[in-house]
């Protein structure tokens, strides 16, 4: 556990076998007391993202822009990695979009670049996953029509990243100056 990581030796928070089992018995967060060169490790990171797919949260920065391992994780169930990977791959679009389709990403969705805010196809799949993510999209999508009927849900109700009910009020705020006069 925890505890335990903090009290062995670094040899110890060195040995791959040791951390492996420390990780499958206690989960994932433990991988932060690992040794910086397992963090930095790609074939022991590689070893352990199909079980614990969020574990690249503490792999070394290098290797949080490894598109390759992060696409693992995210294939694997990494949905609280999007915010810990390198900002080059918040520029890619393929990225976002896999991120996109796979999790609810909102907040998130303020870290990509300017870019993809304004990418019709990335902020559409953004507003799937959460409808929240429609205030961080570039003020010119804010205001096309199309995406706002494609944002707002048919029962005119959605749900926030709590699971919280809420209505069609609470999207205005996230709407263009222009599409909120259009009547």
């Amino acid at each position: 556990d925890w505890e335990l990581m903090e009290k062995i030796s670094e040899a110890l928070k060195d040995d791959p076998v040791i951390v492996s089992r420390a990780i499958s018995a206690s989960g994932y967060s433990l991988f932060e007391r690992a040794s910086e060169r397992l963090k930095a490790d790609k074939e022991f990171v590689t070893s352990i993202l199909n079980d614990h797919p969020n574990a690249l949260i503490h792999a070394s920065e290098e290797l949080r822009g490894d598109k390759e391992l992060v696409m693992t994780s995210f294939k694997s169930g990494g949905e609280y990695i999007f915010e810990y990977i390198a900002d080059a791959l918040k520029a890619d679009k393929e990225i976002v979009l896999t991120a996109c389709k796979l999790f609810q990403i909102s907040y998130e969705f303020d870290g990509v670049t300017d870019e993809l805010k304004a990418d019709k196809e990335v902020v559409m799949a953004a507003v799937k996953s959460d409808i929240s993510a429609l205030k961080f999209a570039s003020e010119e999508l804010r205001a096309d029509k199309e995406l706002i009927r494609y944002a707002i849900p048919n029962d005119d109700e959605f749900y926030d990243e709590n699971g919280n009910r809420l209505h069609f009020g609470s999207i205005l705020e996230h709407l263009s100056d222009d599409i909120k006069s259009d009547r």
